[in-house]
């Protein structure tokens, strides 16, 4: 029987760009159609593919839930300076829980950012999906993330690979690349217990806090989504990671 998979795709309202400036707007807009192009392609071979359209915060950072308040900016400048916890920091958490929170009576859900795309056909990325629930599935496994894997400073593996290697994947002891991640059905209520009793935090930090060396999470060996060059409503900045263009 064929899994039942949910796809959440989290997107900006295009009719709400706020104080942003509109040529960045522009360059976020372009990003998103180019990730809604994609993953409305795969929709047909899924159980369920839900557009999440949000209106790009710009009003709302709270102190008293976060998990690290002493890192809040409330500039409304467009400059980040890491460590910082920005609007758009706090508006990307609102997406991700909503999603999780939205998980339904499904198999698994896929929960996809504004600005993703994949390096394949839509054919192959679906069965790249189905492989991958698959595979954590018969190791007990909890998230799949699909994006490059990174090592934080805070991390076990900080000072060295330390992921057990399959042919096609491996095991991660940590997670930071939030950007299209898989949830299993068996990691559902937990993580949503988990959103109702600790802080927000940026979404790929509050993954790495609460599950870094906790659950199976795999990774596949090469990564097969990126994020296309353009301005970022979270870092307020284009950037180049992992030789792609990526904000």
């Amino acid at each position: 029987m064929t899994p039942r998979i949910k796809i959440a795709h989290l997107l900006l309202s295009p009719s709400s760009p706020e104080d942003i400036p509109q040529e960045r707007w522009e360059s976020v807009m372009d990003k998103q159609r180019q990730s809604i192009n994609a993953f409305s392609a795969l929709a047909p071979s899924f159980a369920n593919y839900t557009q999440h359209y949000n209106i790009v915060n710009r009003t709302e950072l709270p102190v008293d839930s976060c998990a690290q308040p002493s890192i809040i900016n409330h500039s409304k400048d467009f400059i980040n300076n890491p460590p910082v916890l920005s609007y758009g920091h706090y508006g990307a958490y609102k997406a991700h829980r909503t999603a999780i929170e939205d998980f339904g009576d499904y198999d698994a859900l896929l929960v996809v950012e504004s600005d993703v795309v994949y390096n394949m056909t839509p054919e192959e990325m679906t069965k790249g999906i189905y492989d991958a629930y698959e595979f954590a599935l018969a190791r007990q496994g909890s998230m799949v993330t699909f994006g490059a894997v990174s090592y934080g400073e805070a991390s076990k593996a900080s000072m060295s690979d330390t992921a057990v290697y399959y042919e096609h994947y491996k095991q991660i002891d940590h997670f930071l690349c939030a950007h299209c991640y898989l949830v299993l059905r068996t990691e559902r209520e937990s993580m949503q217990r988990k959103l109702r009793t600790t802080g927000w935090h940026a979404w790929d930090i509050w993954l790495y806090w609460n599950y870094d060396t906790r659950v199976g999470i795999y990774a596949p060996l090469t990564p097969v989504v990126h994020e296309p060059l353009g301005y970022s409503t979270i870092d307020y900045q284009d950037k180049v990671l992992g030789g792609r263009a990526q904000s």
